[in-house]
């Protein structure tokens, strides 16, 4: 049950950001792994992702900008 209380906790936490704040932290994790991909990596690859739910940082336009630098985007199947 610890798993799934800090599981509810996570998203309360989440979805209680303010947008603004969302929107900031979004861009500096977006920017973060433009600049560990850059560092590790001289052609792009293959990178897994999700789609957001539930107040999780949405990627997408991370996505779509490596995507059409040529890297692989992998998302689950649902």
């Amino acid at each position: 049950m610890l798993k799934e209380a800090l599981r509810q906790l996570l998203v309360f936490r989440r979805e209680s950001l303010a947008p603004d704040m969302a929107a900031t932290a979004a861009r500096q994790i977006q920017d973060t792994i433009r600049t560990l991909l850059a560092q590790r990596f001289t052609t792009p690859g293959i990178i897994g992702a999700y789609v957001p739910t539930r107040g999780e940082v949405d990627l997408r336009p991370l996505l779509t900008e490596l995507y059409q630098r040529g890297w692989q985007v992998a998302l689950p199947s649902v």
